[in-house]
Parts: C-alpha cells; structure tokens; sequence
C-alpha cells in the first residue's frame, strides 16, 4: 500500500515518467500510482472524467485532472483521521 502522495517525476537518467508516488481515487478510494489512467479507463462514464475527455485544451485538461486528483487525496485523508479519531 502507498503512504506516499504527491505528483510523479521526472527520471534522470533515461528521462521518463516515474510513478513512484500514489494517490487515491476519488471514486472507488483505492490507491494507485497512476490516477489519470485509472479515471480514464475504470470511470470513464463519470460526470467529471468526461468533462475531462472533452476538453481539448491541454493546460486546461491538466488543471480538471490535478483538481479530481486533489479531491480524491482529499477525501482519503478524512478518511484516514476519522479512522485515528476512532481508536
């Protein structure tokens, strides 16, 4: 399981994608490294993620993603401190 949130980086060496950073989904609240693709592919008939297919401005499109990425994170960590509010 990943403890870890924050946005992926930039490998030096061969300059790819790094998913070494996770984030909770904002429908199903599992964590996975790569939140743009689990939208794109496990809730693509949802209200925000087809908003997000639509737009055809890539800043824009960037924005809509880091927002439901954000609010997924969000709700996990509520989530997190009831949880340890509770023991």
């Amino acid at each position: 399981m990943c403890t870890e949130f924050s946005t992926a980086t930039r490998n030096p060496t061969s300059g790819g994608v790094v998913h070494d950073k996770c984030h909770a989904c904002y429908y199903c609240d599992i964590v996975v490294t790569n939140v743009g693709r689990h939208y794109q592919e496990t809730h693509h008939t949802e209200d925000k993620v087809l908003c997000l297919r639509q737009v055809s401005n890539n800043k824009e499109k960037h924005a809509k993603l880091a927002k439901l990425r954000l609010l997924g994170d969000y709700h996990h960590n509520l989530k997190v401190l009831q949880l340890h509010k509770a023991c």
